[in-house]
């Protein structure tokens, strides 16, 4: 399956920063960036990656088809439809996990993470606090995905740009997807 990225996609795809914040409008394509990246990533060596979304239910309905759908048959793909997770042949394991139960998250060696729809997650403060320290040991990447929702955390970690030279923030529309 070829697979063209569009001109942001491209853009956020190519950045070298550790943490990217992707601020980006409903429908553009975030989702499928994200798993085309967890695909890439647990490909290139084995690892352990995740996607994150608000609820486990919401992973489960956002992004698990698409999993299924864009992993090439020659990773030979394992799905556990239980766990949300898929095991390729080289021994990486993409993950899809939810932060509505933060504690759920903690003490596991990730390589790489996603959050995605950021701005919606309910208890932010408890789902960063449980991953952070992974992220820090492991000296991980990680996305910050969403689209708006106010002026709440995902607008402080879209900040982060302006304090930390690990961040970069984008900010992309709807219609910059074409």
């Amino acid at each position: 399956m070829e697979v063209r990225l569009s001109s942001w996609q491209s853009t956020v795809w190519d950045d070298p920063h550790r943490f990217k914040v992707i601020n980006v409008g409903r429908r553009s394509g975030k989702t499928v960036l994200s798993i085309l990246k967890l695909i890439s990533e647990a490909s290139d060596k084995k690892s352990v990656v995740w996607y994150i979304s608000p609820t486990y239910r919401q992973s489960k309905n956002i992004a698990w088809s698409l999993l299924k759908q864009y992993v090439p048959p020659i990773a030979k793909p394992q799905f556990n439809e239980t766990e949300l997770k898929c095991i390729l042949v080289n021994g990486s394991e993409i993950h899809l996990k939810g932060a509505d139960n933060p504690d759920s998250l903690r003490g596991t060696k990730i390589d790489f993470a996603i959050f995605d729809e950021v701005a919606f997650f309910t208890d932010w403060r408890s789902t960063w606090e449980a991953l952070r320290p992974i992220l820090v040991d492991s000296k991980a990447d990680c996305w910050f995905v969403s689209t708006p929702n106010g002026l709440n955390h995902f607008k402080d970690i879209f900040e982060n740009e302006n304090r930390d030279s690990d961040y970069k923030s984008f900010h992309f529309t709807s219609y910059d997807n074409p």
